[in-house]
């Protein structure tokens, strides 16, 4: 879960595991 601190997302999107959800990690990891 160290990965919930590091991007600091809503609690809804913490809560709901969307591809949406999934695309703004991956796009934060990859730009980050």
């Amino acid at each position: 879960m160290d990965s919930a601190r590091t991007i600091t997302p809503t609690r809804s999107e913490t809560a709901v595991d969307t591809p949406t959800t999934r695309r703004r990690r991956i796009a934060r990891s990859t730009t980050g």
